[in-house]
């Protein structure tokens, strides 16, 4: 709680706890969402703790950027899993199909739920709850990665 209260400089002069409290929250979100510590999106998130908080929001993009990479990476290799299913081509067809919409869905829940995340930061000052945002997508995207890959590797291939 101490190190909460403490002051640390900004090119704006000095900046109480309130600022310094996103790096637990950021913590807290990529243990809440039952997230890889190992994923390469929350290390990330997790890294941008050292910064200032212009900097922090401009490397949580780079986050949310990298997570979004990492989610089509995991994408591709379920595909590639499915083309390589021990099954004919007709489930093979359906479980392509089935990807198409739940990626659909899932862009869907994610704004939503990264949205109803970012107004739980109520007044929060600056950008701060973009901030939130940001952790939210690249939290829900590295989970959504993790799902995929899984997937990928339960297909028996031929």
């Amino acid at each position: 709680m101490r190190a909460m209260l403490n002051t640390y400089p900004t090119a704006c002069g000095r900046v109480m706890g309130a600022a310094r409290v996103l790096p637990a929250i950021v913590i807290g979100l990529v243990l809440g969402l039952g997230l890889a510590l190992a994923s390469p999106a929350a290390l990330a998130a997790d890294d941008c703790d050292g910064y200032s908080q212009a900097d922090r929001l401009v490397c949580l993009r780079h986050a949310a950027t990298a997570s979004e990479g990492e989610m089509a990476q995991a994408r591709t290799g379920l595909l590639s899993a499915i083309a390589q299913w021990d099954e004919s081509a007709k489930y093979q067809a359906i479980a392509r199909r089935q990807l198409s919409a739940a990626d659909r869905a899932f862009a869907t829940h994610r704004a939503a739920h990264c949205d109803l995340h970012k107004s739980l930061g109520g007044g929060a000052i600056g950008s701060g709850l973009e901030m939130r945002r940001l952790v939210c997508v690249a939290a829900t995207n590295a989970a959504r990665a993790a799902q995929l890959r899984q997937m990928a590797e339960r297909l028996e291939p031929r």
